[in-house]
C-alpha cells in the first residue's frame, strides 16, 4: 500500500498535519511495513513553493530529505514572506551540515526542476486543488481519497482495509 502525500511546504495545513500526524504514520504503518509514503508536489501556493521543494530533493542527495523537509516545516512562517527564499534554503541545509558546496550548485542549478514541475503535472492531472490530501492505494490499483489533515487512525483503518 502507498500513500501519497500531495502537500506544499508553505501550506499550514500541510504542516501541522505533518508535525502532528506523520510521526504517529511512520510509527505505526511506515515502519512496521504496512505502507510506504511518498510526498508529492502540487501546484504551489506561492512563488517559493517550488524552489523549497527543489531544495528537498537537493537535501536527498546527502540522505537528508526527512531531515530537511522536517525543518522546512518546523520553520514555516507567512506564505512567500522570505522564509522559503534561497539564501534561507541554504542556511537550513548549513544547520543539518550538509556539504554545501553540492548543495548550493544543487540548488542554483535548478537541477529537481524539472522533477518538480512533473510533480505538479501530475498533481494537476488527478485533481488535486485543495491540500493537504492524500491518495492511499494497493498493488491492485484499489484507492481511497483523504481529503484534509485527517488524524493517523483513519490512515491506519484505510489501510488495513486495503490489505485485505
Amino acid at each position: 500500500v502507498t500513500i501519497i502525500a500531495f502537500n506544499d511546504y508553505q501550506c499550514q495545513g500541510c504542516k501541522t498535519w505533518y508535525l502532528n500526524e506523520y510521526p504517529k504514520i511512520v510509527e505505526n504503518l511506515i515502519e512496521p511495513k504496512k505502507a510506504n509514503l511518498v510526498f508529492v508536489d502540487v501546484i504551489p501556493i506561492g512563488n517559493d513553493s517550488l524552489l523549497a521543494s527543489e531544495a528537498t530533493y537537493c537535501a536527498n542527495e546527502q540522505g537528508k530529505y526527512s531531515e530537511y523537509q522536517e525543518l522546512l516545516f518546523n520553520s514555516q512562517q507567512e506564505i512567500d514572506d522570505g522564509w522559503a527564499r534561497s539564501e534561507q534554503l541554504k542556511t537550513f541545509a548549513m544547520n543539518l551540515e550538509l556539504d554545501m558546496g553540492s548543495f548550493k550548485n544543487c540548488l542554483d542549478s535548478g537541477k529537481y526542476e524539472n522533477h518538480v514541475m512533473s510533480n505538479v503535472e501530475y498533481t494537476k492531472k488527478n485533481g488535486v486543488e485543495k491540500i493537504p490530501i492524500f491518495k492511499i492505494v494497493n498493488s491492485e490499483g484499489k484507492h481511497h481519497i483523504i481529503k484534509g489533515g485527517n488524524p493517523s487512525d483513519v490512515f491506519e483503518n484505510i489501510v488495513n482495509l486495503l490489505t485485505q
